[in-house]
């Protein structure tokens, strides 16, 4: 490549840990590794930046109550990264006022401008469909969706065609090298889940379905990695269902594949979930999976019965929408506990999942998937 072009990630709080934050430092690397160079634009950090990145860091600071002062500091901060830049792929929930938006209209016309659509919410994303938004949205070279099921929803919501799917990759050297010593693992026999403490991840559904398994009466234990703002909640609800002694809050940890190629089996409580790397890891570990067959990704991930087991809500849509009614359904409940105690009791069923796991993750390989966003980049700004 004779000019080295240069390509901006743009991304909230890139001090937090996360699949969409480790997707960054994997293309950031390999983008280098083409001849590349990258920029990182954060909001509100990095203060503690907990991944690999080869680059150039900027941030800015979004203010709950702007003054006219710190807008015109922001946009001209932020036109001067954009201004460094030949393309941005940018993976932020935007909000309506958004700086970035605003200036990147003006931008695109010289800069090639990628959104990704992170999440099941895809409002949260691509903004509320009204004219002036969809007609911003057009201009777009790319909205990036995990799975068909997310295009077809922003193709019907905004009726924008200029959107393909790439998934998320399972990097297999990573979790290799970081889960090579067994030992380290004390809590055996466990089953395992991990995520950001919110409640779209669901952990108050899986305690409460975990308290009603056979595991808990057998003395098997569920190990959580993780962390967030519903901790103090979650663990005050072990307490009371009485499953202190056998439910242990790790944290954030360095080594998440060691605990993965060590549990029976994962499993995923999410009321909505985009793609779940989550679940891919696991299964690259081969560990088998269980999860709601949620809205919008799941199901692209586990083969019934072949790789792990999918969940039927009593009503997805319901499900979807907790965050608004607040709604748990003893039936979901139950329907979870069913799917943990059958996958621990039929050893013939466990045994086939598990010797299907880590194949059924073979198309999502680093590999494969770097090729489609390195297709995608030469393509816009070659």
């Amino acid at each position: 490549m004779k000019d080295r072009k240069s390509i901006l990630f743009i991304y909230d709080h890139m001090d937090k840990l996360g699949g969409i934050q480790r997707l960054i430092s994997i293309l950031a690397n390999e983008f280098v590794r083409q001849g590349f160079s990258v920029i990182l634009l954060s909001k509100n950090g990095p203060t503690n930046f907990k991944f690999d990145f080869p680059g150039r860091i900027y941030k800015y600071r979004m203010r709950k109550k702007p003054t006219w002062r710190s807008k015109i500091k922001t946009y001209f901060k932020i036109r001067c990264v954009f201004s460094k830049s030949h393309m941005i792929i940018d993976f932020r929930e935007k909000k309506s006022g958004d700086y970035i938006l605003k200036l990147g209209s003006k931008s695109w016309a010289k800069r090639k401008y990628v959104s990704c659509v992170s999440n099941s919410k895809i409002e949260n994303y691509l903004s509320e469909p009204t004219q002036s938004n969809i007609s911003q949205l057009r201009k777009i070279n790319r909205v990036i969706c995990l799975t068909e099921d997310m295009q077809k929803a922003i193709h019907s919501k905004y009726g924008i065609t200029n959107t393909c799917v790439i998934q998320n990759p399972v990097d297999r050297e990573s979790i290799d090298s970081q889960s090579k010593n067994e030992n380290e693992i004390s809590e055996k026999p466990y089953i395992l889940a991990s995520g950001r403490f919110n409640s779209v991840k669901g952990f108050d559904l899986l305690l409460k379905a975990y308290s009603k398994s056979k595991l808990k009466s057998d003395g098997v234990r569920l190990v959580i990695l993780g962390e967030g703002p519903e901790e103090a909640g979650l663990k005050e609800l072990a307490k009371n269902l009485e499953l202190v002694d056998l439910v242990q809050f790790k944290g954030f940890t360095k080594k998440p594949y060691l605990y993965s190629k060590n549990a029976l089996f994962f499993v995923l409580a999410s009321r909505h979930e985009a793609f779940g790397n989550v679940l891919i890891e696991n299964l690259y570990c081969g560990t088998p999976v269980i999860s709601f067959n949620c809205l919008m990704g799941p199901r692209y991930i586990i083969n019934h019965r072949h790789n792990g087991l999918l969940v039927e809500p009593f009503n997805r849509q319901e499900l979807f929408d907790y965050e608004e009614n607040r709604l748990v359904r003893e039936e979901d409940i139950n329907s979870l506990r069913e799917a943990i105690d059958t996958l621990y009791s039929d050893k013939n069923l466990y045994q086939r999942l598990k010797a299907n796991s880590k194949n059924s993750v073979e198309h999502l390989s680093l590999e494969k998937i770097l090729k489609q966003w390195l297709d995608l980049v030469d393509k816009q700004i070659s």
